[in-house]
């Protein structure tokens, strides 16, 4: 993700920022955001890969600045003020942990939402609340139950049964 300082002498007397709302597009098959802050920033992100490298991709960067530039041309004449990378843990099957811990019932697991997470952390949030209040697992709909059930984290915990080896 990067985080772009929009110059005052890119807008014109009057505006406030060089976009008005969050603009999504797709260029060269990739997705891109481009986000105005209320302090003259602007986000834009993000890149996804799937490798061990701890720090940032200097070709993510690019692409990213790239992206932007195709779709906001004046993001090129904007300061480059930070570049965040930070890991977005996915499960095997894409699909998140969201349940109670079978070894401590009191325990909510509630990771694995990838890329997805800032869409997803109202239903999360929502369904996680309910299932740690006293009252809130009984109010669950159906739908949410349904839900529950296929986010269970212990639905890849199936460990292959040990046999004997003849030793």
């Amino acid at each position: 993700m990067l985080r772009l300082k929009v110059r005052p002498g890119q807008l014109l007397p009057g505006e406030q920022h060089i976009v008005s709302a969050t603009v999504r597009a797709t260029v060269a098959g990739r997705s891109v955001y481009l986000v105005p802050r209320a302090d003259g920033g602007l986000v834009v992100g993000a890149s996804s890969r799937e490798d061990s490298l701890p720090g940032t991709h200097a070709g993510s960067v690019q692409e990213l600045l790239d992206d932007a530039v195709a779709v906001l041309p004046g993001v090129k004449e904007t300061e480059l003020v930070e570049i965040t990378t930070r890991a977005r843990p996915g499960t095997p099957d894409d699909i998140p942990y969201l349940g109670r811990c079978e070894q401590a019932p009191d325990v909510v697991v509630s990771t694995g939402y990838s890329r997805h997470g800032i869409l997803l952390a109202p239903l999360a949030a929502r369904l996680a609340a309910a299932l740690l209040s006293d009252d809130g697992e009984a109010a669950l709909s159906e739908e949410d139950r349904r839900m529950l059930a296929h986010m269970s984290p212990t639905r890849s915990l199936t460990a292959p049964q040990m046999t004997p080896t003849g030793l």
